[in-house]
């Protein structure tokens, strides 16, 4: 299992799919474009989940689940460690 911390809905695209080359195919298993998709650098995978009518929490269990890692909690976001480049929340 890698160090690298889990994903979570607010994770870029871009980012997770650099730590983690991998998980190309769970986005094609799924139809999916977003490793060849221009937007993968700005969108996240909450993002991506909505547009393609997936559930946010289910896409972030399976990708964590393809690289070992644990789920995060409920609302898909990292149960710990530092971030795969996710948006700040803007005031």
């Amino acid at each position: 299992m890698r160090s690298q911390p889990p994903i979570g809905a607010d994770s870029v695209i871009e980012n997770v799919l650099e730590c983690y080359p991998e998980l190309r195919g769970v986005f094609a298993q799924r139809g999916m474009y977003c490793p060849i998709c221009e937007m993968a650098r700005f969108d996240t995978i909450e993002d991506a989940a909505r547009e393609y009518a997936l559930p946010v929490a289910d896409l972030v269990a399976t990708l964590n689940a393809a690289i070992g890692a644990g789920p995060g909690d409920n609302n898909g976001r990292p149960a710990h460690g530092p971030d795969l480049g996710q948006r700040k929340e803007t005031a």
